[in-house]
C-alpha cells in the first residue's frame, strides 16, 4: 500500500512539474535522468508530504518536491528518515522537514494535481467547526439564561413565522432542526469557498491574517443576511452574542485552515517550507 502511495504520489507531482527523480550522492542529489548532481545548499523543498511509515519498525517516509536553486530543477526526493542515511543525507533531511515536521508535513496530494474534490473535503470540514462553533456558543448562551434552544427557535420564528417575543417561544424540535440543517449548510458552502480561495491564492497562509479576514467575511455575511432576509433578526438575537460567536468560529477555521497548509494550484506560487516554520 506504502509503494502505491509513493508512486501515486511521485506521478501527481510530476504532472504539476517536478519531473526528474533524486537519489543521495556525495554533497548532494543526483538526478536520476540527467545524472548532474544538486548541491545540497543549493536545495529547497517547496512541498513537503508524510507519506506514513512502512512498517512499526521504521521512521516514517517523506516525500520533498525540490527545486534546485543553481540552475531551476525541479524533481521529487522520497526519502525514509530513519533508514540509516550517511550524516549529510540525514542533515538534508533534517534541513529540509525543518526541526517541527507537523508544521510542515502537507497533505499527501497536491490540489494541483488531485481536482476539486480536495478542497471541497477540506471545506466541508472549515464549515462544520465553524457552524459546530457557533452552535455550542448559543447553546451554552441560552442554558445559561434559563432557555435552551431559545436562539435557533427564535431564528426560526423570524424564518418560518411566529411569535417574535423570545419570552413566549415555544420550543418545535422540527422548525430548530430546520434552522440548525440551513446554518450548518451555508457554513459547509462558506467553508468550501475559504478553502478554494485560501488554495488558490494564498502563498503563506497565517493564522493571524486568516483569522481577520474570516471574521469580516462572517460578520459581513450576517448584518448582509439578516437585512435581506429576516430584518431586525441580528438584533433579536443581539449583536454582541453574534459578533462572539463570528470571532470564536474565525479563529476554529482558521486554525484548521493554517495547520493543513492548502497548496496553491499552480507549483510556481507553492508554499515555501521555511514560511511555515
Amino acid at each position: 500500500m506504502l509503494d502505491e502511495m509513493v508512486i501515486d504520489s511521485i506521478h501527481r507531482y510530476e504532472g504539476i512539474g517536478y519531473t526528474e527523480h533524486f537519489d543521495v550522492a556525495p554533497g548532494g542529489l543526483r538526478s536520476e535522468r540527467t545524472g548532474v548532481v544538486h548541491p545540497a545548499h543549493a536545495l529547497e523543498a517547496e512541498h513537503v508530504v508524510a507519506l506514513g511509515t512502512a512498517s512499526a519498525d521504521s521512521g516514517p517516509t517523506l516525500l520533498f518536491a525540490l527545486r534546485s536553486r543553481k540552475d531551476g530543477a525541479r524533481g521529487t526526493w522520497v526519502v525514509c528518515r530513519d533508514a540509516g542515511l550517511s550524516r549529510d543525507a540525514q542533515r538534508l533531511v533534517e534541513r529540509l522537514a525543518s526541526a517541527d515536521p507537523e508544521h510542515t508535513w502537507t497533505r499527501r496530494v497536491p490540489l494541483g494535481g488531485a481536482g476539486a474534490g480536495e478542497f471541497v473535503l477540506e471545506g466541508m470540514m472549515v464549515g462544520v467547526i465553524g457552524a459546530s462553533i457557533v452552535a455550542l456558543w448559543f447553546l451554552l448562551l441560552d442554558l445559561s439564561r434559563g432557555e435552551a434552544l431559545a436562539t435557533p427557535s427564535l431564528v426560526a420564528d423570524r424564518l418560518f413565522g411566529g411569535d417574535s417575543d423570545v419570552h413566549a417561544l415555544s420550543v418545535d424540535l422540527a422548525r430548530v432542526a430546520a434552522v440548525v440543517s440551513l446554518h450548518g449548510a451555508l457554513f459547509v458552502t462558506f467553508g468550501i469557498a475559504a478553502a478554494w480561495l485560501v488554495s488558490r491564492y494564498v502563498v503563506r497562509p497565517s493564522a493571524p491574517g486568516l483569522f481577520f479576514a474570516l471574521f469580516a467575511a462572517l460578520e459581513g455575511g450576517c448584518v448582509l443576511g439578516s437585512a435581506l432576509v429576516a430584518p431586525g433578526l441580528a438584533s433579536a438575537v443581539g449583536h454582541a452574542p453574534i459578533l462572539v460567536a463570528n470571532v470564536l468560529a474565525a479563529f476554529g477555521m482558521a486554525l484548521y485552515l493554517r495547520r493543513s497548509a492548502p497548496h496553491p494550484v499552480q507549483p510556481e506560487g507553492s508554499t515555501r517550507l521555511d514560511a511555515a516554520r
